[in-house]
């Protein structure tokens, strides 16, 4: 069981990186360090399953649909911390929500799906807010 960190603020290879590994809430050292974006989760987590995925506050804005069809053998947790229970970096410093979107820099609705997640098991969101998105085909929500 893994837990890794995603943190969308701050300047790209100096607060967060998806080059990084994740496994730190703030920059370390080397590659070690928190990822930057949301879709990172899914081009990385092994179908072992088992792992937290914490979200910093902020806006994690979407270029396309976060797709999935993994059947995780344990639980997947993808928690919001709007609360900052965790250590994040310098960067920041208020509570906030995770707004994961479909919005664009002008929050403008995409027409386009949030997630499309297809027999995805075990895998659970929690504090976040999600929006922006206009179009769905039945596979926002898991």
């Amino acid at each position: 069981m893994t837990t890794y960190y995603i943190q969308p603020n701050g300047t790209d290879g100096v607060d967060s990186s998806d080059t990084w590994d994740g496994l730190a809430p703030a920059y370390v050292s080397g590659t070690n360090g928190p990822w930057r974006t949301v879709p990172k989760i899914f081009s990385t987590l092994d179908t072992t399953g088992g792992h937290t995925i914490w979200l910093a506050p902020g806006v994690y804005r979407l270029a396309s649909a976060i797709t999935d069809s993994t059947s995780y053998s344990a639980k997947v947790y993808i928690k919001g911390d709007p609360d900052l229970a965790q250590s994040w970096d310098g960067s920041i410093t208020e509570p906030g929500i995770v707004r994961i979107t479909c919005t664009d820099s002008n929050n403008q609705p995409q027409a386009m799906d949030l997630f499309y997640l297809t027999a995805v098991n075990n895998l659970e969101l929690w504090d976040s807010q999600l929006d922006g998105c206009t179009e769905a085909s039945g596979y926002v929500l898991f």
